[in-house]
C-alpha cells in the first residue's frame, strides 16, 4: 500500500489484527480461500456451505432427539446418566439438563462450522469427522430406541 492510499484510507487496517467481534464476523463475502494459489485447507470463511449448515442442523437434530430418547428411558428406569454433571443437572429439572445439553451441542456445532474448511490433527478433514458424529449419533438413536422398545 502506498502513502497516497494510507492517507486516503487512514492508517494502514494491516497493522493490527482483525478483532475476533468485528463488523466483518456475520457479514463478511469470504466464502473460500482467497487466491488461486492459497492454500485449500485450513482457512476460514465467512459464509459455510450448504452441505456444513446441512450437517450441522442433522447433528442438533439428532441431539435433540437423544435428548427426549435418553428422558424417556430415564423416566421409565430402564437407563441412567452417566455423566456426572448432566446427572446433577438431570436431579434439579429436565429443563436444566435440557438447556445444558443444548447450548453445549450448539456451542460445539459453532466451533465445528467455523472449522469447516480444516484437517483435523493435519490429516483428517472436518467433514469426516461430522460425517462420524452423524453416524455415531444415528447408531446411539438405534440403541436408545431398542431400550425403549423392550
Amino acid at each position: 500500500m502506498n502513502d497516497q492510499t494510507r492517507t486516503i484510507r487512514g492508517s494502514d487496517r494491516r497493522r493490527r489484527p482483525t478483532p475476533a467481534f468485528s463488523p466483518y464476523l456475520l457479514g463478511g463475502r469470504r466464502r473460500g480461500p482467497r487466491r488461486v494459489a492459497d492454500p485449500q485447507t485450513n482457512y476460514y470463511s465467512d459464509h459455510p456451505g450448504a452441505r456444513a449448515l446441512l450437517i450441522g442442523g442433522l447433528l442438533f437434530a439428532l441431539s435433540v432427539l437423544d435428548a427426549v430418547l435418553s428422558l424417556r428411558l430415564f423416566a421409565s428406569a430402564k437407563s441412567y446418566e452417566l455423566n456426572p454433571l448432566l446427572a446433577i443437572l438431570l436431579e434439579h429439572s429436565n429443563q436444566a439438563f435440557l438447556a445444558f445439553k443444548f447450548g453445549i451441542t450448539f456451542a460445539a456445532l459453532l466451533v465445528l462450522l467455523f472449522h469447516w474448511n480444516f484437517r483435523i490433527l493435519g490429516r483428517i478433514p472436518t467433514t469426516v469427522a461430522a460425517y462420524w458424529l452423524v453416524g455415531t449419533y444415528l447408531t446411539l438413536i438405534v440403541y436408545e430406541t431398542g431400550l425403549l422398545w423392550w
